[in-house]
């Protein structure tokens, strides 16, 4: 269930974002750290795929007799891609936050 956790909560940001788009408010601080924590779940899903992978494999022949027991575990081309669009995520949003920084010191700019 921790995949579809990782899964759940990044559709819930999403939708959140999102939503805040839709009401104007593009540059704004709560937008920022939902797009990082997207891009953050999205690269610990990917970094833990291969451990649960694992997991899965075992509790699945754990009851096989000695010597028929397996754990697979291993990271895809995939799961690599998805780890660089998460990295890319995390440098939007840095990309973001400036960009908010940058509207609220024109805000207060006479």
């Amino acid at each position: 269930m921790i995949p579809t956790g990782m899964i759940m909560s990044i559709l819930y940001l999403l939708y959140r974002l999102f939503k805040k788009y839709s009401q104007g408010e593009i540059f704004d601080g709560r937008n920022v750290v939902r797009i990082k924590n997207i891009g953050y779940f999205i690269l610990a899903y990917n970094l833990s795929s291969p451990l649960y992978e694992g997991l899965v494999t075992y509790a699945l022949t754990y009851q096989n007799e000695v010597g028929h027991k397996m754990i697979r575990m291993g990271l895809s081309g995939m799961n690599l891609f998805s780890i660089a669009i998460a990295v890319m995520i995390i440098i939007i949003a840095w990309i973001m936050d400036e960009g908010r920084k940058l509207k609220e010191n024109e805000a207060y700019t006479i």
